[in-house]
């Protein structure tokens, strides 16, 4: 292979590796809130049992989200990386213009896409006390609930809303930041996804090496 190519090649792979790890750290991330999310509502309902069953798996998956939101961070500095090397090795005689183009491209949407990234792990940074702090009154609940102190499934749900309404508008003004960001963070994803594809096509005659790249969708072609 030319040494132009290799150089290509090479980009190619550390954007794919890079960019899943970063998907799959997102996940991650996210997962623990929508856990939360889903015991809060079970209570919020007065399913006592429900929210009982489901609460330690949530707060196992929530004690996941900030560490994976730390790796998000280190992830992405790799994708950043494989975007600046494409950049350079996109300048070469061995590309025709339409392959340099649709790499460009692909540099540019995948820089929209970490910014996308970037702003949405800030929300789920300012996110994280107030669902630390729905932990704590979903453990009160549940430990009243235990000690008998709802009769029904109506008085328990009374009991939920009182209990956490003091922290209910800082918990949905987080939830509503973090929609919106990843809202934005999964459109830029599917543009990257859309511009991937397109360069993969148009390199594949060039390529040598696998052009798949396992889990979330990440797949530039391999050099």
């Amino acid at each position: 292979m030319d040494g132009s190519l290799d150089r290509l090649a090479d980009a190619i792979e550390l954007v794919n590796d890079g960019r899943a790890s970063v998907l799959e750290r997102v996940t991650a991330v996210l997962v623990g809130l929508q856990r939360r999310d889903a015991v809060d509502a079970l209570a919020a309902a007065g399913d006592r049992q429900g929210a009982q069953q489901q609460d330690g798996p949530a707060d196992v998956a929530l004690g996941r989200s900030a560490p994976a939101l730390n790796d998000v961070g280190i992830a992405l500095e790799a994708f950043v990386q494989g975007l600046d090397d494409l950049a350079a090795a996109a300048v070469t005689d061995e590309l025709d213009a339409t392959q340099r183009r649709l790499v460009e491209s692909v540099v540019t949407v995948g820089r929209a896409e970490v910014s996308t990234t970037r702003a949405l792990a800030a929300a789920v940074r300012t996110a994280l006390p107030a669902y630390a702090d729905l932990g704590v009154q979903l453990d009160e609940w549940l430990r009243r609930a235990r000690a008998g102190w709802y009769r029904t499934r109506e008085e328990a749900a009374n009991a939920y809303a009182v209990l956490v309404a003091p922290g209910r508008p800082r918990l949905e003004a987080a939830r509503v930041a973090v929609t919106s960001a990843d809202g934005r963070r999964v459109a830029a994803v599917e543009r990257s996804t859309a511009a991937i594809g397109l360069a993969r096509r148009a390199l594949a005659p060039l390529t040598t090496r696998p052009t798949e790249v396992a889990g979330p969708p990440s797949g530039l072609p391999g050099g």
